[in-house]
């Protein structure tokens, strides 16, 4: 229960400096103890809960037109996804996540990208981010950890401000679709709510720290970081 807890911690700090990442540090450390599935099932109320600071204040800042695109397309997937997880096999489902942390590990280390100015809002645009949310959505819905595709597509897109915002909503509205739609199958067993319930706790005291420091460390600095820590459980999932 100890690494739980603290893996929990950890992420939800780096969640509240960076505005994300969180799943990419949780579901792969728990995914060493437990199955996937069950990973996948237990931390989906406390990260659909860690997205509610930020969305109290970030109304105002979110881009509207893209968000009805990012978060429907997302819920969608997100959707179709938890329906197919149980059955999916285990080993397939690792490998997926192995997969994607890879390739998120490979972009962070290389720094990511800053944009200084908003695209403009049209068909093109509607389409694109939609296709990267609804792929992030049937990911997220397998194996708890969706957000890349998307997060890659905003980042080379949009600033800062609209890309922590529009990403926080987003998954904000797909997590409380999956914690929905795991309630009505019945996933919630009573060793899955004891953990969902431990993690509440580390999930508020990380987000608190995480905002705290966020404006002291390197964005460029924190994501090659991330990207070099990720790529252990990463290649060990593969392999």
């Amino acid at each position: 229960m100890v690494i739980f807890l603290v893996t929990t911690l950890v992420a939800l700090f780096v969640k509240g400096l960076t505005g994300f990442g969180s799943a990419l540090i949780i579901v792969p450390i728990f995914a060493l103890f437990m199955p996937l599935n069950k990973v996948v099932h237990a931390i989906a109320l406390p990260l659909a809960l860690s997205n509610l600071p930020m969305a109290f204040s970030g109304w105002k800042h979110l881009p509207k037109r893209a968000f009805m695109s990012s978060s429907i397309s997302f819920a969608v997937g997100i959707a179709l996804g938890s329906y197919w997880i149980d059955d999916i096999p285990d080993l397939l489902l690792r490998k997926v996540l192995g997969v994607t942390l890879v390739i998120f590990s490979i972009f962070q280390l290389l720094g990511g990208k800053t944009i200084s100015s908003m695209p403009t809002i049209r068909w093109a645009e509607i389409f694109r981010l939609s296709s990267a949310s609804f792929v992030s959505g049937i990911i997220a819905g397998l194996v708890g950890v969706g957000g890349i595709p998307l997060v890659i597509y905003l980042s080379f897109r949009y600033p800062k401000e609209a890309f922590r915002h529009l990403s926080n909503y987003t998954f904000l509205l797909g997590a409380f679709v999956q914690v929905i739609l795991f309630m009505w199958h019945g996933y919630y067993t009573p060793d899955t709510v004891q953990l969902t319930l431990w993690m509440l706790l580390p999930t508020f005291i990380g987000l608190y720290f995480g905002a705290v420091f966020s404006q002291r460390v390197s964005q460029r600095s924190f994501n090659r970081m991330i990207g070099a820590m990720l790529m252990i459980p990463a290649v060990n999932l593969l392999f």
